[in-house]
């Protein structure tokens, strides 16, 4: 099911992406020098943005995989 939600979310997501980012080549009338430049501008971006992903939180604690469980034998 994990896998239908993701696709779900995905597909459209990166057809509406490449749908909005030809408008906005065409409607800027962008040479290829310029699309590269706005490619690599938007890249750094994404990378500075996906940063925040890295802040790590405290770590929530889960049986026997974080935290030892007490087993009665």
């Amino acid at each position: 099911m994990c896998a239908v939600e993701e696709g779900v979310v995905a597909v459209p997501g990166g057809a509406g992406g490449f749908l909005l980012g030809s408008i906005i080549i065409k409607r800027l009338s962008l040479t290829t020098g310029q699309q590269l430049r706005a490619m690599f501008f938007l890249a750094v971006v994404g990378l500075g943005t996906t940063s925040m992903f890295v802040v790590q939180c405290d770590t929530a604690p889960l049986a026997d995989v974080s935290s030892h469980q007490q087993t009665d034998t």
